[in-house]
């Protein structure tokens, strides 16, 4: 879990870059193996949690008040 007190950006970031890699590979997965149904509400689910991960990835990477480079 990231501390809060001494945030790590870089990790932050890396972890997004591996979020983003397993729910692609949990979709493919989904996808040749539930039913349609529980998949189109997973890709619901997972286009508003991803819109959520872009939010916070662009937080990160464009307010200079974060000092990601300090």
């Amino acid at each position: 879990m990231i501390k809060m007190s001494h945030p790590n950006y870089a990790e932050t970031l890396l972890q997004i870059g591996e979020l983003r890699s397993i729910i692609e590979r949990l979709e493919a997965n989904f996808n040749s193996q539930i039913p349609q149904g529980i998949t189109n509400e997973f890709l619901i689910a997972k286009d508003m949690f991803l819109n959520w991960v872009d939010e916070a990835e662009f937080t990160i990477l464009n307010y200079p008040s974060l000092h990601l480079y300090d």
